[in-house]
């Protein structure tokens, strides 16, 4: 049996240790649902992923980093968006996702709405007002990343990453 998987977009590294703390806080309602910081470019296969990793690897040979300005920060439906950082539209992003994409759209549709988030679950604790978070105005995103995402958050881990070209 195959596990669900994801195809992610990854922060640089400086960007996902500065978000991992904003997850780690607002994930204390929900013990044990810490998670990488991504964006999702199209979620929950069930095939085989190591069929993709020749594809994804060439399509990116050659990508520069992504550079996404955050918007907000906006609760949303549960458990999916329950808390997550929106961006501003950004072709650069619009068209990495299609490219990458591409022979999924095969597989079953995908709605794409770039967004970040910090939490997951059914119960949003009301203890911390992200309104006054500082966010940074823009994130940067170095790599796509193919992730296991089974029904527990938990349980999500990277099946491999693919690095963008960064000189």
């Amino acid at each position: 049996m195959n596990l669900p998987w994801s195809v992610w977009l990854l922060p640089k590294y400086d960007d996902q240790l500065r978000l991992k703390i904003l997850i780690q806080k607002f994930s204390l309602c929900n013990p044990g649902s810490y998670f990488d910081a991504h964006v999702t470019l199209f979620g929950r296969v069930s095939t085989e992923p190591e069929s993709f990793f020749s594809f994804i690897s060439e399509e990116i040979k050659y990508q520069e980093i992504i550079t996404l300005n955050t918007k907000s920060i906006n609760r949303g439906r549960t458990p999916w968006k329950t808390l997550y950082l929106d961006f501003e539209e950004n072709r650069f992003l619009n068209q990495l996702q299609k490219k990458i994409t591409e022979p999924l759209k095969e597989i079953r549709e995908y709605a794409f709405k770039p967004h970040l988030s910090l939490a997951y679950g059914q119960a949003y604790n009301q203890k911390y007002n992200y309104r006054h978070i500082s966010l940074d105005k823009k994130i940067e995103f170095s790599s796509v990343a193919l992730a296991y995402v089974p029904d527990k958050i938990q349980d999500w881990n990277i099946i491999k990453e693919f690095k963008f070209n960064v000189n």
